[in-house]
């Protein structure tokens, strides 16, 4: 709906929370046949956006995804809020003065020399990072906001945390900091074809999430494998949502 002040965009209601209550389960990852199934759908949205209707999001997010059960009782992701949306440039074509969420922000916005519609795709990798791992590829506790902000520039990503050759390698190509060299949401999906996906278990994992024992989060570095240790434990406790993720640079 439209009118001289606003447009309005009426969906139906969401039958769950928001999508990051799932990347932040107490689990710390989300298991790769589910995870995959939710990477598409990330993709397929960012791809429509992109090739149909020339909208660049900029705020591309797990809060800003919610879960919509359709009739066959399967997860949909919707994207919301587009307050932050700017209109693809054209050619090449770049934007500038960048606003978004600062823990999925690419960095030819932070250096704000141009970009433009693969700022979602970093994001998106951002995400794939989170969901495969149960980690931030460049969050450190100890640092300040512009150490967090070089980190984002200069620091190493531990894509060996992703243990599947073939997901690593896609995320490698998403988080490529030469925007000319990151690859797009369709090619994303080309990738992803005929990887197996099987939903019907995701009610099992969200209710055994809830026995998670929380991340360490005191520690400066752990291993993705210690982690997943944790996370295995019988005896876990539930993991605080306010809680960030652990640290896995140097």
């Amino acid at each position: 709906y439209e009118d001289f002040y606003y447009l309005s965009v009426v969906m139906e209601p969401a039958d769950t929370d928001h999508f990051e209550l799932i990347v932040n389960s107490p689990l710390g990852y989300i298991p790769e046949e589910i995870a995959i199934d939710f990477l598409i759908q990330i993709f397929e949205v960012i791809d429509y956006l992109h090739s149909n209707v020339n909208i660049v999001h900029c705020d591309i997010k797990p809060e800003n995804f919610v879960v919509i059960f359709n009739k066959d009782n399967k997860p949909e992701l919707k994207l919301i809020d587009f307050g932050n949306a700017r209109r693809k440039p054209k050619n090449k074509e770049r934007l500038f003065n960048f606003v978004g969420t600062k823990e999925y922000t690419a960095p030819e916005a932070l250096e704000n020399t141009g970009f433009n519609e693969k700022v979602d795709e970093w994001a998106a990798g951002i995400i794939m990072f989170n969901i495969l791992t149960g980690a931030d590829p460049f969050i450190d506790a100890n640092d300040g906001e512009s150490d967090y902000i070089d980190n984002i520039k200069f620091k190493e990503i531990k894509f060996e945390y992703i243990k599947n050759e073939r997901l690593r390698e896609l995320n490698k190509k998403l988080l490529n900091r030469y925007m000319v060299k990151r690859i797009t949401a369709k090619e994303a999906l080309q990738e992803l074809e005929g990887y197996p996906i099987n939903m019907d278990n995701l009610a099992d994992y969200l209710a055994s999430s809830k026995k998670g024992k929380p991340i360490n989060l005191n520690s400066e570095k752990q291993d993705i494998n210690d982690i997943n240790k944790q996370n295995q434990s019988p005896d876990n406790e539930i993991k605080s949502q306010n809680e960030k993720l652990p640290t896995l640079i140097n």
